[in-house]
């Protein structure tokens, strides 16, 4: 075992290096982000009017606005336990549940009152759909955080680039 992935404080082994993780962490996130952008130029350029990107472009940049608070530091805050055994893996999984209705709550809330603001009665559905997909998060979030946690970065990057785009990945 090399010094990179010794457990100092009685924690798991790492899986990987520092310099292995930080590798595929970052070619992950960049092949993610630019994936992302290439799905939205073709869908906004061939499927959709101007008056529909922007719509969906104000129902997602306040969603984006509330979806803050989906992770609340849990990611943190898992990585950061010296043990962690299945009952803290239990809480934390009630906590990014709570968290997840939580915000899910707020976008539907604040639905109506943005298509009033904005004059647009069509931004209500979009925001109640994007809401909608906040109910999926919890089952990212903790096992994410552990898999950063045993710095299992190939996996990230295998879920990153080949999950469907989350856009308020919150880590």
């Amino acid at each position: 075992m090399s010094e990179d992935t010794a457990p100092t404080d009685g924690r798991e082994p790492a899986a990987m290096s520092v310099r292995g993780a930080a590798a595929w962490a970052m070619v992950g996130q960049y092949l993610s982000f630019a994936m992302q952008f290439a799905t939205s130029v073709v869908i906004s350029r061939f499927f959709l009017t101007p008056a529909e990107v922007g719509l969906f472009s104000i129902a997602l940049a306040a969603a984006l606005l509330v979806a803050i608070l989906q992770d609340f530091g849990l990611s943190r805050y898992i990585s950061g336990l010296a043990v962690l055994d299945g009952r803290e893996v239990a809480r934390c999984s009630s906590v990014a549940l709570l968290f997840s209705l939580v915000v899910v709550a707020v976008i539907w809330a604040l639905a109506w009152p943005m298509a009033h603001i904005y004059a647009q009665p069509a931004l209500t559905p979009i925001l109640l759909i994007i809401g909608g997909s906040y109910f999926f998060l919890p089952l990212t979030v903790v096992p994410m955080a552990l898999m950063a946690r045993a710095m299992q970065f190939r996996g990230h990057f295998a879920i990153n680039v080949g999950a469907p785009s989350r856009k308020a990945r919150s880590r």
